[in-house]
């Protein structure tokens, strides 16, 4: 299996090479979409974890059917992201998206406070590519939490070798990235406390994984993120703000940074108050574009792994029996 894994991971990069060189990268979206239709699109398929959680968080605004479509589409953006990672690495090549930054001015009067600050990433499909982009252009020096499986491939052959292709693309536009390690944190975070000390900008994807987590309630139903960044963030003194990167119905992007969440006094109820007031400006983004968030997969993971956090959605004994069918 990991072999095989790995042989398609390769010759699949391979085979994208020569259209993501050549096609200008604006044109890779409608290019991604009819390759996907063409050899990868499921058809007929049971819906998955996250399809199914899909349709059941947003049941208020699609029907199963189009939740299946979203999903399809966040695919067929997957796709186009690692063609826009194999397309930055053509040498020469330039690429000027239309990017509108809001909220810098709740970063540039968190760096005022001279403790750093703390972006918390919202976990968008196109966030690798312009996030970064945008804030180095903009004039902020960004230290990113990262980990090796970030990029093309999460087999060992992929870690060591496809992956560093792809982080640097990323590594263009900030001054460091800091890697945990054999999933142990505590040397990332120690050289993080460090670049905040320094009021430095440090960058944390919002995502489930860590070593104490939260449910906050989600849309119409629970979000699972590691508490680590608003603890980071409490005990360090830096101000922690949301951010997150889109793109927009007419092709332009969007980088946002909201003003920095409260914090309290650092125990259990001010995270978890933090948390839902993350989810809270978090959910009309996802409604707004849900096929570009990476979350569904996550919680994909965790309705069908964790039967304790699957339990705690309001849809748990209908999701439970369409998981049982699928």
């Amino acid at each position: 299996m990991p072999l095989s894994g790995t042989v398609y991971e390769s010759a699949k990069l391979l085979a994208l090479l020569q259209a993501s060189w050549l096609v200008p990268i604006d044109r890779l979206w409608p290019l991604a979409r009819a390759i996907r239709r063409w050899g990868g699109r499921r058809r007929g398929a049971r819906p998955g974890g996250a399809e199914l959680v899909l349709a059941h968080l947003l049941s208020d605004q699609v029907t199963p059917e189009q939740a299946v479509e979203l999903y399809q589409s966040w695919q067929d953006r997957q796709l186009e992201l690692t063609m826009q990672i194999i397309a930055l690495r053509r040498p020469g090549r330039r690429w000027r998206p239309a990017v509108r930054l809001t909220g810098a001015e709740h970063l540039t009067a968190a760096l005022d406070q001279g403790a750093g600050a703390v972006l918390w990433m919202s976990d968008f499909i196109y966030a690798p590519v312009i996030l970064q982009r945008t804030l180095h252009k903009a004039g902020f020096a960004q230290t990113l939490l990262s980990r090796p499986e970030h990029g093309f491939s999460i087999l060992p052959f992929g870690v060591r070798y496809l992956n560093p292709l792809w982080q640097e693309v990323e590594n263009r536009f900030v001054v460091e990235r800091v890697v945990i390690e054999n999933n142990d944190a505590k040397p990332a975070l120690a050289i993080l406390r460090d670049r905040l000390a320094r009021n430095g900008v440090v960058e944390i994807a919002a995502v489930e994984t860590g070593r104490r987590t939260l449910d906050p309630q989600f849309l119409q139903g629970r979000l699972r993120v590691a508490s680590g960044p608003l603890h980071l963030a409490r005990t360090s003194g830096a101000p922690i703000l949301p951010c997150a990167a889109l793109r927009r119905r007419d092709g332009s992007y969007e980088v946002t940074i909201r003003p920095a969440l409260d914090l309290g006094d650092g125990g259990e109820a001010a995270y978890a108050a933090a948390a839902r007031a993350y989810t809270k400006w978090l959910e009309p983004l996802v409604r707004r574009y849900p096929d570009q968030w990476n979350g569904w997969i996550a919680l994909g993971r965790l309705v069908e792994n964790d039967p304790e956090f699957a339990a705690s959605l309001a849809c748990a004994q209908v999701l439970r029996r369409e998981l049982e069918t699928a």
